[in-house]
C-alpha cells in the first residue's frame, strides 16, 4: 500500500517536470520570449527544488510526519498547475517554474522514507520497490506527452509554436491533489537509530557518520548527471526539431524510459545494484553517442531524425533507471538518514542548472560529447565505491 501511495506520489510531483518539455516554448513566450527569460526560469526551477529538498531532508531527521511534507509538496502543484495557465511575465513564470519544482525536490528526498518502511517491514534488499516508485515518475511523464496527442486543446495556435495547455495542466492538477490525500493518510516511517545516534553524540559514531556521508555525496554525483542529462534532452528537443516533431520523440522517449525502468524493477530482486548502475550507465553513454552523430555535419543545425530516435531511444530505457538503483547501491553501503537522502536529491535537484548549462554552451554536439563522457565517468565512480567504499567505512570501524 505505501508502495503504491508512493507510485502516485512520483506520478503526480515528479510527472509534472514533463509539463516543462512539453510546453517549452509556450512558457518562454508567457514570460516574454528571451533566452534571458528561459535561462532565469531554469535557474528559478533549480532555486525551488534545491531548497524543498534540503528542507525536507532537515525535517525527515527530526520530525516523524515525513507524509505530511510530501502531502503539502502535492497540494501546492495543486494550486500552482491550476493558475499557470493564466499567468503572464517573467518575475511570474520564474516562480510558477520554482513552485513546479519544488514538488520534485521533495519527492527525490521521499526515496530515504519507502527505504525506511522498507527496513521496519524486514525488507533487506529494496530494489524492487524503488523501481516501482521510479516507475510512477517515468510512467507519468510519458503519460504527460501521450496527452499532448490526444487532448484537442493542446494544439498549434500560430507559427510561433503557441499551445493552450490549460486541460493538461488541470488535469494534472487533480493528479497532485490524489497523490497527496494517498499519502497523507498512511503514517509516516520511523527514522533509523544508527543516523540519529551518529547526529548526537561525539566521537567514533560521528567518524563513521562522516565517512558514509562522503560515500553518499561520491553516489550522488552519479544522480546528478543523469537526471541532468535526462531532463536537458526533454527540454531542450523543442529548441532542435520544433514543437510537432519533439512530441513524437518525447513521447517515444517517455515510453523507452518507463519501459526500462518497469524492466529493470523486476531483474533487480536478483542482479548486483552496482552491476546493474555500471549496465545502465554505459547503455545512455551508447545513447548519447548516436545523438552526437545525429548533429555531427550538419550545416543547417538540424539533427539527422533516424539517429536522434535511436539516441532518445536507447538513452530512454536506461537513463532515468540510474536513480532508483542509485538508493538501493547507497543503502547497502550505508545507513540512510534524511539528510543523506537530501544528499542525493540535492544533486538530482540541480538539474535545471544542468539544462541552463547546456542552453548556453550551445553546440548540440559538444553537448552530447560531453554527457557520454561525463556517464563513463561516473560508471568509473560506481566501480571504485563498490571496491574501495566498504575497505573505506570498515577502516574506522575496525580502529
Amino acid at each position: 500500500m505505501v508502495t503504491g501511495a508512493h507510485f502516485l506520489l512520483n506520478l503526480g510531483l515528479n510527472g509534472q517536470q514533463s509539463i516543462l518539455g512539453a510546453t517549452h516554448l509556450e512558457m518562454i513566450y508567457q514570460a516574454g520570449g528571451t533566452k534571458f527569460g528561459e535561462v532565469l526560469m531554469l535557474v528559478g526551477g533549480a532555486i525551488g527544488c534545491v531548497g524543498a529538498n534540503l528542507f525536507t531532508g532537515w525535517y525527515m531527521d527530526r520530525y516523524t510526519s515525513s507524509h505530511h511534507v510530501f502531502a503539502l509538496a502535492a497540494f501546492v502543484s495543486t494550486v500552482n498547475l491550476a493558475i499557470m495557465p493564466h499567468v503572464s511575465g517573467l518575475p511570474a513564470m520564474v516562480l510558477c517554474n520554482a513552485l513546479m519544482m519544488t514538488g520534485s525536490g521533495v519527492v527525490d528526498c521521499s526515496f530515504g522514507a519507502l527505504a525506511w518502511t522498507a527496513r521496519e517491514c524486514g525488507v533487506s534488499n529494496d530494489g524492487m520497490y524503488m523501481g516501482i516508485k521510479n516507475f510512477g515518475t517515468c510512467f507519468g511523464m510519458a503519460l504527460v506527452f501521450l496527452m499532448t496527442f490526444l487532448l484537442p486543446s493542446f494544439q498549434r495556435e500560430s507559427p510561433g509554436g503557441r499551445v493552450d495547455y490549460s486541460t493538461l495542466a488541470y488535469m494534472w492538477s487533480g493528479l497532485c491533489a490524489a497523490s497527496g490525500i494517498a499519502i497523507v493518510i498512511l503514517p509516516s516511517p520511523a527514522r533509523p537509530q544508527e543516523a540519529l545516534k551518529a547526529r548526537e553524540k561525539p566521537g567514533l559514531p560521528r567518524s563513521i557518520a562522516w565517512r558514509e556521508t562522503l560515500v553518499v555525496v561520491a553516489g550522488t554525483m552519479v544522480g546528478a548527471i543523469c537526471v541532468g542529462i535526462f531532463c536537458s534532452a526533454m527540454t531542450l528537443a523543442q529548441n532542435w526539431i520544433g514543437v510537432s516533431s519533439s512530441k513524437s520523440l518525447l513521447l517515444f522517449y517517455m515510453a523507452m524510459t518507463a519501459l526500462g525502468q518497469l524492466v529493470m524493477s523486476t531483474l533487480m530482486p536478483r542482479l548486483p545494484a552496482a552491476a546493474a548502475h555500471v549496465i545502465l550507465l554505459f547503455i545512455s553513454t551508447a545513447g548519447c553517442i548516436l545523438n552526437m552523430f545525429a548533429f555531427i555535419g550538419t550545416g543547417s543545425g538540424s539533427p539527422r531524425i533516424t539517429l536522434l530516435w535511436a539516441g532518445y531511444g536507447v538513452m530512454g530505457v536506461a537513463l532515468l533507471s540510474n536513480f532508483s538503483v542509485l538508493f538501493t547501491f547507497l543503502s547497502s553501503l550505508v545507513s540512510m538518514s534524511g539528510s543523506r537522502s537530501s544528499i542525493i536529491g540535492l544533486g538530482a535537484a540541480a538539474n535545471p542548472l544542468f539544462t541552463a548549462a547546456a542552453v548556453a554552451l550551445g553546440s548540440p554536439v559538444l553537448l552530447w560529447f560531453s554527457c557520454a563522457a561525463l556517464l563513463v565517468w561516473m560508471a568509473v565512480v560506481v566501480l571504485v565505491l563498490q571496491c574501495s567504499g566498504p575497505r573505506f567505512l570498515q577502516r574506522v570501524k575496525d580502529s
